[in-house]
């Protein structure tokens, strides 16, 4: 199974007994093991040797016990679409560390939906200029939306919904030519 392109395992039951095996297949490009509610993964390093992932969607599975979860991402120079809806995620970093500063700057679509990250919209999300999907939805952001939004020049749809943002809509959200879809609903926003 070595030449393994595409693995799909989602909403299958997987339980995760062999995923560090799946660190085997090299030339995997499109792995979804979403939607397997009982798979805890408490260790991703296996991921990072995946080096050709373009795709990885663990949706709903438990990640609340990986702190190292954003660095694994990054360590994967071809992934362009990553799906951890529902995950229980709740940090950036490990706890005792500084939390990243980045995220691959290859990702164009990323959904981190319903986790509880509880805090502002963290700074390395406005850097990411090659992103044309965001989805923030119900994950607890507080604070104000960040003016450099402006600088995801190629974003088509973001979804700040269901959080506890505050202030003013920044007037720089009118500067995303692309801008297909812009949902602030169910926030404290003032003037929209």
């Amino acid at each position: 199974m070595k030449s393994l392109g595409n693995l799909d395992l989602s909403l299958s039951g997987f339980m995760g007994l062999i995923l560090h095996q799946l660190g085997n297949l090299s030339n995997l490009q499109h792995l979804n093991l979403g939607y397997n509610y009982a798979l805890q993964i408490d260790n991703l390093n296996w991921i990072s040797k995946l080096s050709s992932l373009e795709y990885l969607d663990l949706s709903g599975s438990n990640l609340h016990k990986q702190g190292n979860w954003l660095q694994v991402v990054n360590a994967l120079p071809s992934l362009s679409e990553l799906h951890l809806e529902s995950c229980l995620i709740d940090n950036l970093g490990p706890p005792k560390e500084k939390p990243t500063s980045h995220i691959s700057k290859s990702l164009i679509f990323l959904n981190l939906s319903n986790n509880t990250f509880t805090c502002p919209i963290p700074s390395p999300f406005t850097n990411l200029s090659s992103l044309r999907t965001l989805n923030l939805a119900h994950i607890q952001l507080n604070g104000t939306i960040p003016k450099r939004f402006e600088f995801l020049k190629n974003l088509q749809v973001l979804n700040l919904g269901a959080n506890s943002l505050t202030g003013d809509m920044p007037v720089t959200l009118g500067t995303l030519s692309n801008l297909v879809t812009l949902d602030l609903s169910s926030n404290l926003l003032e003037d929209l």
